[in-house]
């Protein structure tokens, strides 16, 4: 099941990628620029790598901090977020945070494919403590995040979870 969704993720990102080429939609929040690189791996790949590492931490903090703001911005309008409860849109997505603690969290093992010059999916671990709804929680995740480039910013278009085995 988990690979179905990183696979929907990844036709998603291309198929929005295609579309921001041709509608370019104006982006929201502030903007990112990033040099566009080829599809190609080269040595902006890892600039690119390391600046979607930085969203995703970026994302965490906010949600520490329950900053829905930040968290919107990091979003793409469209965004999905598929996991154990379906599928949902964004403004699903920023009410159910904001109805959950985030603790401590470590962000690892991160991999990045490059599905075009403006889109990528990155897949890591986290760590995280987490209370929702009175309930402590303590998980460890896999999650693939499908980010996509428009107008120079990067943001994350869908997010798939999964529990980890063991955990």
């Amino acid at each position: 099941m988990f690979i179905r969704q990183v696979v929907l993720a990844m036709m998603l990102v291309s198929l929005a990628a295609h579309s921001s080429a041709r509608a370019n939609p104006p982006g929201t929040g502030k903007a990112q620029t990033i040099a566009a690189t080829s599809p190609a791996m080269n040595l902006n790949d890892k600039a690119d790598q390391d600046a979607l590492m930085a969203i995703a931490n970026d994302f965490m903090v906010a949600w520490q901090k329950q900053d829905m703001s930040t968290i919107s911005d990091i979003l793409a309008p469209d965004f999905l977020f598929a996991g154990p409860h379906g599928v949902v849109p964004k403004a699903t997505t920023l009410k159910a945070l904001s109805h959950c603690a985030l603790g401590t969290f470590t962000l690892e093992d991160f991999q990045m494919r490059r599905t075009s010059s403006d889109s990528a999916v990155l897949i890591y671990k986290i760590h995280r403590d987490l209370e929702c709804g009175g309930k402590k929680d303590l998980e460890d995740t896999l999650n693939t995040d499908a980010f996509i480039r428009r107008n120079g910013k990067w943001s994350i278009i869908v997010t798939t979870e999964g529990i980890l085995p063991g955990h």
